[in-house]
């Protein structure tokens, strides 16, 4: 069986193309015969599904001395002053561009396909390296501010982490705590809009959502820093971390400045989540006799800019304290929550325990539980980790080969540490 002449066509067609450097195509050309009252026409169709921008075609059709017009339509046809050939083109779903031809094609209209695909071809691959350039230069101005605004971050005494990947699982126990910060902090900052249109709903006066402000209380080593991180992962933004001793300085004023400052770049990022640990440090009771000047004049920074921060939705300010008795009264009015960490019970303190010596059975994790009534998990993981280097210890020394430390290691640990606090109490 011979050669068609549309299969002919199309290898001449793809010859013409091979020789201006298109060996790979990124899609298919197709030559058909097409039968309308009894002429026979040949139809080259080129798909346009790579064109980024359609209204082009008229253009490029121009560029090849093809039209003179070039007034956009999404389908039109030219004749290019030969009436048994038409050039048209379809920019609708199916987008595509064709040349027809009444009999076979011409060597001319073999050339022509080959023109028509190198130059859409051409300007597609233009159109896609501005756009590549485009979002390059948004990302590296976009990149550029943001680290800008860590570096002055970092400059002012905070220090800033970048989203991470914590979540609720990393906080053994705690799970009506969990709930409570899903609930009211998480759920608010992920979907700030459908909290808007229910306040649109109900308010008589119109309102819009204010910046959440959060006071998170309770003994050392419950869980509050953790609990700040895990919401600024799961929210995908900046924990800006922020230390009074970070901010602190010989210098007058410079505190002040300083304190301001991480404020106000906080806010520059589209969300973020500033810590202010241990608030009480620098924020006490104006009435107390602790009180000293630069912690009354970084609490007038902290009420003018908890005050400020009112119409500022995109952060979060955490404060956290183990001295709720000794905050000032109006700072403690300017968190709109407060969220008590307690120390863990019986039960919580056994999951804790499942988290950090998992090869343990369940009786033996419930009577450490039991040994350890008054610790916080980070004085369970430390006993914890206090066990695994006395037992590293045992293997090197030759005394155990198990890499798993016993129970009984565990317990020794707990009771040398619960007579260690007696004696430190003085009971």
């Amino acid at each position: 069986m011979g050669v068609s002449p549309q299969e002919q066509a199309k290898s001449l067609i793809l010859a013409n193309l091979a020789k201006k450097g298109y060996r790979k195509l990124p899609f298919e050309i197709s030559v058909e015969e097409r039968h309308f009252g009894g002429l026979t026409q040949t139809s080259v169709r080129i798909p346009l599904l790579s064109l980024c921008d359609s209204t082009i075609v008229p253009f490029l059709l121009k560029q090849l001395g093809i039209v003179t017009n070039c007034e956009f339509s999404t389908t039109t046809s030219y004749r290019n002053g030969d009436e048994n050939l038409v050039i048209w083109y379809d920019l609708g779903k199916d987008a595509r561009l064709e040349i027809i031809r009444k009999g076979d094609l011409t060597d001319k209209d073999i050339d022509l396909v080959a023109d028509l695909y190198h130059v859409c071809n051409d300007y597609v691959i233009q159109r896609k390296k501005e756009k590549d350039s485009d979002d390059d230069d948004a990302t590296a101005k976009r990149d550029s501010k943001l680290l800008t605004i860590e570096q002055k971050l970092t400059a002012a005494g905070a220090i800033v982490h970048p989203p991470g990947t914590l979540d609720f699982n990393v906080l053994s126990g705690y799970q009506t705590l969990k709930t409570e910060v899903q609930e009211t902090i998480i759920l608010r900052m992920k979907h700030p809009e459908v909290y808007e249109q229910v306040m649109k709903a109900t308010r008589q006066r119109e309102e819009k959502p204010t910046a959440q402000t959060v006071l998170f209380e309770g003994p050392p080593g419950t869980g509050k820093t953790t609990m700040g991180r895990i919401i600024a992962s799961i929210v995908e933004c900046p924990f800006i971390y922020l230390p009074f001793e970070q901010v602190r300085s010989k210098y007058y004023g410079e505190s002040e400045r300083n304190f301001g400052e991480v404020f106000d770049l906080c806010a520059d990022y589209p969300q973020s989540v500033l810590f202010l640990d241990e608030i009480d440090t620098f924020a006490g009771s104006r009435t107390g006799d602790s009180n000293n000047e630069i912690s009354a004049r970084l609490l007038g920074v902290l009420l003018r800019k908890m005050d400020g921060f009112k119409e500022n939705r995109n952060v979060l300010v955490i404060g956290t304290t183990n001295r709720p008795t000794d905050l000032d009264p109006a700072l403690k009015s300017r968190f709109k929550r407060r969220i008590y960490f307690d120390l863990p019970n019986c039960v919580e303190r056994a999951y804790i325990f499942e988290a950090y010596a998992k090869h343990l059975n369940s009786d033996e994790v419930v009577h450490l539980a039991q040994l350890t009534d008054g610790f916080s998990g980070r004085d369970i993981l430390n006993a914890c980790q206090a066990t695994e280097e006395r037992w590293a210890r045992n293997i090197i020394e030759g005394k155990a080969k198990d890499p798993t430390p016993a129970y009984f290691a565990y317990k020794a640990t707990l009771e040398q540490r619960t007579e260690k606090t007696k004696e430190k109490l003085g009971f």
